[in-house]
């Protein structure tokens, strides 16, 4: 079982379908996938690149009328627990500790706290293990409340499938890279192909897009994030860390017709103000449209989809134009994708 970002299952699930040819897709819901996978490496699930995290299920989610903290303990699979942990001892070491990691959606009467210390009793007991609070590297179980819904499962790895080696370098307000992946993977990429980031942050879609084979370019107007950017990107490749600049997304003085695709995080909320939304898009989008091959694709993730796909549409009417919104944090930004027309 994968979790996801909400609107990005479709990505996570053609990850899934062409990296795991064996997997059969089980169940979808929002932020998740359950699929079977006979021959499937631990390494090849480590690698998806679309998903926060990687579980095994415990059990087929369960329907209970009137869920209650007795009845999710009276459901506990303990055996199917102890399984899990012998499974992922055989792809690395575990120690005698466990965590839990409890959510709940839609199901305000029951009291995670108290859920916990009676779940973390009865493991420690029963596995002879010791529980961690704090601690969620080892042996982590995951307990998901959903209104009347209830699931078990274990985390695959040691940290969430989200967490990236490449980032030494963060920012408030950086993006998840799964979502930066999902980006790359919208786009159809040709490995070797160019592709461009004139808002490039802290530089995490110019990392996922390296990752995928692409040849990234990209900058920024702020000093710091660049500088930030090529102490990422120089982890996966000094030189692609080259084509970093600091620059102006409405001029950025890249070559004309240079880039296959254009990937950006669009700056929106606190980070841009409503009063200079309107000349951003405008100028950033006609520099895009600049840059780009007359084949290229674009996508771009904001706040104001009405917006971006007027500047699109005006830019670049020769192109297929999509959005979709997905969620993360408490936000709803949107995708817009522009392609070219299939004659």
């Amino acid at each position: 079982m994968v979790f996801v970002t909400k609107g990005l299952e479709w990505i996570a699930e053609d990850e899934i379908k062409k990296k795991l040819p064996d997997a059969s897709i089980v169940q979808k819901s929002d932020k998740r996938i359950v699929f079977s996978a006979d021959s499937v490496s631990f390494e090849d699930l480590s690698n998806l690149r679309t998903v926060d995290d990687v579980h095994i299920l415990l059990q087929q989610p369960a329907e209970i009328k009137g869920l209650s903290e007795q009845s999710v303990v009276e459901n506990l699979p303990v055996d199917k627990i102890n399984e899990a942990k012998d499974f992922i001892g055989g792809f690395r070491r575990l120690d005698d500790t466990f965590s839990i990691t409890l959510s709940r959606y839609k199901n305000k009467e029951i009291d995670l706290d108290a859920l916990e210390s009676k779940l973390s009793k009865i493991i420690a007991d029963r596995l002879k293990m010791r529980y961690t609070a704090m601690n969620h590297e080892n042996f982590d179980i995951r307990v998901h409340i959903e209104s009347s819904s209830l699931f078990f499962s274990c985390r695959l790895s040691r940290i969430s499938s989200y967490v990236r080696s490449y980032r030494v370098c963060e920012r408030e307000g950086s993006l998840r890279p799964p979502i930066a992946a999902a980006l790359c993977m919208l786009a159809d990429p040709e490995p070797q192909h160019r592709l461009v980031d004139n808002f490039c942050g802290t530089g995490t879609i110019l990392c996922e897009a390296l990752l995928q084979g692409l040849d990234p370019y990209g900058g920024d107007i702020d000093e710091e994030a660049v500088r930030c950017a090529a102490k990422n990107m120089k982890g996966l490749s000094k030189e692609s860390a080259r084509n970093l600049r600091v620059l102006d997304a409405a001029a950025s003085k890249w070559q004309s017709g240079y880039f296959d695709y254009a990937i950006s995080n669009y700056p929106w909320g606190k980070q841009v103000l409503l009063t200079g939304i309107v000349r951003l898009y405008t100028n950033s989008i006609a520099e895009y449209a600049r840059i780009l091959k007359k084949s290229g694709t674009l996508v771009l993730l904001g706040i104001n989809p009405d917006l971006m796909v007027k500047h699109v549409k005006k830019n670049f009417p020769n192109h297929q134009i999509t959005k979709f919104r997905i969620g993360f944090l408490g936000e709803t930004p949107w995708v817009v994708c522009a392609k070219p027309k299939i004659e």
